[in-house]
């Protein structure tokens, strides 16, 4: 029992403490604790985001929404009064909601989603292109092409959170309509002079983003 005890124990890389009693129970009840710990150890180690062009940041938990979203005007005023009334609050009236959301989509239909899901706000260390952080979110594992109505619920989930309250600062999340190959990112951007502006724009993979931008991508 001794020997089979410490050839586990080396495997895991733990020490053997105590002697063995008769009823085992000691050396047993250390090991138990001992691998608790050491898995622990390991588990956050496989957890932990590392990354040489963003770091993790704030966690956007997007409650399920199950109707299906017809793109139109009146659906998208309603959707963004709620940002409009946050920003009034805190002294800034002045929001730009581009309306090209709606006209560039008008009329199509929009799945809804039957689960919660989480989306990660992935910040930049330095600057970095589309391609660049599209091929660093592939090589993680973290990749993630939302469809509208899941973008706009992140962007609107990420201001409220208040994380595109710094000036000159933006948020994005990247996603696709069904039957078109374009890809496109919802952006919110603060601007230096304090207006919030939320816009769609077509994905261009040169363009360039600022350390401290950020992105959304899966856990």
């Amino acid at each position: 029992m001794n020997k089979i005890l410490s050839l586990i124990y080396e495997l895991l890389g733990l020490t053997l403490a105590g002697k063995v009693t008769d009823d085992h129970s000691q050396p047993l009840e250390n090991f138990v604790a001992q691998f608790r710990e050491k898995a622990e150890q390991t588990a956050a180690q496989v957890t932990a985001f590392v990354s040489e062009w963003f770091h993790k940041g704030t966690v956007l938990n997007i409650v399920a929404s199950t109707a299906e979203l017809v793109v139109s005007e009146e659906e998208h005023n309603e959707f963004w009064q709620e940002i409009k009334i946050r920003e009034t609050e805190r002294a800034n009236p002045n929001v730009s909601i581009d309306d090209d959301i709606w006209k560039w989509f008008k009329g199509q239909k929009i799945p809804g989603f039957a689960e919660a899901f989480v989306s990660v706000i992935y910040r930049f260390l330095k600057t970095i292109t589309h391609r660049q952080i599209l091929d660093e979110a592939e090589k993680k594992g973290i990749k993630k092409i939302y469809t509208l109505k899941q973008a706009r619920a992140i962007i609107k989930a990420a201001i409220f959170a208040g994380e595109v309250d710094a000036l000159n600062k933006s948020v994005f999340a990247y996603f696709m309509i069904d039957g078109n190959t374009i890809l496109y990112r919802l952006n919110a951007f603060r601007l230096v002079d304090g207006w919030l502006r939320v816009s769609v724009h077509e994905v261009h993979v040169s363009d360039e983003w600022d350390p401290e931008d950020g992105a959304c991508f899966s856990n």
